[in-house]
C-alpha cells in the first residue's frame, strides 16, 4: 500500500503542471481567435539558420503577413521567445510547445486559423508561399478578400 502513494502524487503533480499550461495558452490564444491568424514558430535557439532565414523572409514577405492579419509568434527554446516585437513569457512559450506536441530541439511551424484550429504543420523548414496559399484558399480569407476589393 505504501508504494501506491508515490505513485499517486506523481499522477496528480502531472495531472496539474498539465493544467496549470493549458490554463497559461488558452488564455494567450484565445486573444487573437476570430482577428488573427497565427503563424507559431518553435526553434531550438535564435541562432537556428532556419529561424534566422525566417526572420528574413518575414521581412521580405511584411506586406503579405499584414494583409492576411498574420501574427508570428516565435517560442525560442534556447533565447527569448516573441510575439511580433513583444516578449513571450517562458510559460507560454513552453506551453505552446506542449500543447501542440512539438519535440525539443526541432524546428517547426504550425498555422493556427481564426477560429483556433491548426491549419498546417511544417517540421524543418517554413515555406511562406504554401502558407499564403493554404490561408488564400479558406472561406473566411475569400471573404475577406471580396470585402476589401468591393471597398476599393
Amino acid at each position: 500500500m505504501t508504494n501506491i502513494l508515490p505513485i499517486c502524487l506523481l499522477s496528480i503533480s502531472l495531472m496539474s503542471c498539465t493544467g496549470i499550461g493549458q490554463s497559461v495558452v488558452t488564455p494567450y490564444l484565445d486573444q487573437y481567435k476570430w482577428k488573427n491568424r497565427l503563424i507559431l514558430i518553435f526553434a531550438n535557439s535564435q541562432q537556428d539558420s532556419i529561424l534566422l532565414k525566417t526572420q528574413q523572409q518575414a521581412i521580405i514577405y511584411k506586406d503579405e503577413i499584414i494583409d492576411r492579419d498574420l501574427l508570428l509568434i516565435y517560442s525560442v527554446e534556447k533565447g527569448k521567445s516573441a510575439a511580433n516585437d513583444s516578449l513571450l513569457p517562458d510559460s507560454v512559450s513552453s506551453a505552446l510547445r506542449e500543447k501542440y506536441d512539438v519535440p525539443q530541439g526541432s524546428f517547426s511551424i504550425i498555422l493556427i486559423g481564426k477560429d483556433g484550429g491548426e491549419k498546417l504543420r511544417q517540421v524543418g523548414r517554413i515555406d511562406f508561399k504554401e502558407i499564403f496559399g493554404r490561408i488564400d484558399a479558406m472561406p473566411m480569407r475569400q471573404s475577406e478578400m471580396r470585402e476589401r476589393s468591393q471597398k476599393k
